[in-house]
């Protein structure tokens, strides 16, 4: 609760080395191990318990028992170091068969690993999906039709588990982002920034610079691969091993990113009237907004009127702003019966309510939160230019301005901006600092 994760961690590991034949103890170091950052180390603790017998890799072992909890905490993990392509490769491995389309401060390097780590958590649901064919047919052959009938009841709900929910908000909001500011666009902003205020003999000689190192890391990443087939060879007594791997550059440089985060909300789309997927519904709609979908945002709006307990009124008025202005640019576009059912659910929806009047509510749930202050600044500069270098700027004001910050409103705007990709480091850098001074006992504001 005071964001003391490294102690919590320490803590943890040291209780189970009181008994090191507790699998829940040591499940429970593994995870706050891998909370403080220290996701090596976690990783070791978690296979202590995995299956023995066989020459293989324990990390590899981890996800053939498809330990679920695990792949998400990496996830979450490599999402705050900034590691964003490994982190979309773990929860890819949570994706279902059934919804699979053929195919966030982050430097290049780091936000590989987050995107790896998504796509790892979706494959666990593929398994599911897959394995229910071979139990139905061993049904049929012995004829225990009431497991059968139990484990179509748990198919019909197992997109439901909250692991899979989680793991589709991520996937939702990078994708989202990815969308808007492909991979590395600050980075690229500030190269060519810098080319341009080069001479071109300083410019040639950095650009040759530049290729070399390139040529270099490729070469090393190609050894590197090289020595882990070999590897894996080797363990596998020579049998290629049986599971799909994701490359965190692919998923990250994705020409279709939208569709990928498709991918991890399908299956969800028709729980939606349902319990527990409220987590889901914001970065839901951002998906289906980019996606020009208007029915589905409507309903979603919908959704969240009638839930006001668990949808914060703020991310409402946003998600509604945000229509408003869709509709108004896209109405003249519509087929004429989807504008006919649009028209009627805004009068119930809006209540005859002004733009302006929602906007100023907004702004009165903002005088005392930074995050309802955040998202009446994502309402004022939606749409516009250099939007996100506005944002960071007045979350700034707003913490120097405001002495009533709490630790988790400050955790969660920090990860919301920390992995925005037209924003330099630096900006971010500033930002974290601020948030390190006001809450200097928490861990959670490093770069």
């Amino acid at each position: 609760n005071l964001g003391k994760l490294d102690d919590a961690a320490s803590t943890s590991d040291f209780a189970r080395q009181l008994d090191t034949a507790d699998r829940f103890i040591n499940s429970h170091a593994a995870k706050y191990l891998i909370r403080s950052g220290r996701i090596e180390q976690g990783r070791e603790v978690a296979s202590i318990f995995a299956r023995e017998g066989r020459n293989t890799d324990p990390f590899v072992q981890l996800r053939e028992m498809q330990c679920r909890w695990f792949e998400l905490e990496c996830a979450k993990s490599y999402l705050m170091k900034g590691d964003v392509g490994n982190a979309l490769v773990h929860v890819c491995f949570l994706l279902p068969c059934s919804s699979r389309f053929e195919l966030l401060i982050v430097d290049d390097a780091s936000f590989l690993v987050v995107v790896t780590n998504l796509h790892a958590t979706k494959n666990f649901y593929d398994q599911i999906i897959k394995d229910q064919f071979d139990f139905h047919m061993y049904c049929m052959r012995k004829a225990t039709l009431r497991s059968y009938i139990d484990l179509l009841k748990y198919e019909d709900n197992a997109y439901k588990h909250h692991h899979y929910i989680s793991a589709a908000q991520l996937a939702c909001r990078m994708y989202s982002d990815l969308h808007d500011h492909p991979f590395g666009t600050a980075q690229q902003r500030e190269e060519q920034e810098k080319l341009a205020s080069m001479s071109e003999s300083e410019r040639k000689k950095y650009l040759s610079k530049q290729r070399k190192a390139a040529r270099k890391a490729c070469s090393t990443a190609t050894t590197q691969q090289q020595k882990d087939d070999k590897q894996q060879q080797q363990q596998s007594d020579g049998k290629k091993p049986n599971r799909q791997e994701w490359n965190p550059q692919e998923l990250v440089n994705s020409k279709e990113p939208l569709e990928q985060a498709m991918s991890f909300l399908q299956p969800l789309l028709e729980f939606l009237h349902d319990g527990d997927v409220e987590p889901l519904l914001e970065d839901a709609f951002d998906v289906l907004l980019r996606r020009k979908r208007p029915l589905l945002l409507m309903k979603i709006l919908k959704i969240m009127q009638t839930r006001k307990q668990q949808v914060p009124r703020h991310v409402f008025l946003l998600c509604l702003l945000k229509f408003l202005s869709y509709y108004q640019s896209e109405a003249a576009s519509m087929n004429t019966v989807i504008k006919e059912l649009i028209d009627e659910d805004l009068i119930d929806l809006t209540e005859n309510t002004s733009k302006e009047d929602f906007l100023k509510q907004l702004g009165d749930l903002a005088k005392g939160s930074l995050v309802a202050h955040l998202y009446l600044s994502m309402a004022q500069h939606y749409g516009k230019e250099k939007s996100t270098i506005k944002l960071f700027e007045t979350i700034r004001a707003f913490i120097e301005s405001c002495s009533s910050v709490s630790l988790q409103e400050a955790q969660s705007v920090w990860l919301r901006m920390r992995n925005a990709q037209d924003v330099s480091d630096q900006e971010k850098r500033i930002l974290s600092e601020q948030l390190a001074t006001l809450f200097p006992n928490a861990s959670l504001f490093k770069m």
